[in-house]
């Protein structure tokens, strides 16, 4: 059987998560009257420290005038083990890497899922990691390179 390429499998949970967080949105706080989100600074709050562009086109969006959804691709030398642990602490969640398989809550901002499992029976691992929060939801998939590093695929879009 053939796997969903991470990028479909990252989407869909998006927007799963996306078409699902109305009823937790009923419980968060309303943003200030006229608070715009801005995706641009969305995205740059979810590059890990010192990832750096590789791509010739490391950030991607449908218009230059309307940069919503925006995708953002980023690689880093810091070991996989530390990114992995940073995304799950951004989305909000405790959980340590020990090869955790999924997880998910809620808080007062929004609601978040992780997981990652070998993607190859090489042993590569990926993992996604998904916040939802009033205004915006951000994906980010991170793949283990063959140096210990990562690379990452972030993207947001605002509603």
């Amino acid at each position: 059987m053939r796997s969903l390429p991470w990028s479909c499998v990252g989407a869909v949970t998006l927007l799963v998560l996306f078409a699902s967080g109305t009823p937790v949105a009923a419980q968060q706080k309303e943003p200030a009257k006229g608070a715009a989100v801005d995706v641009k600074k969305v995205i740059e709050a979810w590059i890990f420290p010192e990832a750096v562009k590789e791509k010739q086109w490391s950030n991607f969006s449908a218009s230059p005038k309307e940069p919503n959804p925006s995708v953002a691709f980023r690689s880093t030398a810091r070991p996989y083990k530390e990114v992995w642990s940073f995304y799950a602490k951004k989305c909000g969640s405790d959980a340590k890497y020990e090869k955790n398989d999924l997880g998910g809550g809620q808080d007062q901002n929004g609601t978040y899922v992780y997981f990652s499992r070998p993607r190859t029976q090489d042993g590569e691992e990926r993992a996604c990691f998904v916040r939802v929060e009033r205004g915006y939801a951000v994906t980010v998939t991170i793949g283990k390179k063959k140096d210990g590093g990562a690379d990452l695929d972030i993207i947001c879009v605002v509603r």
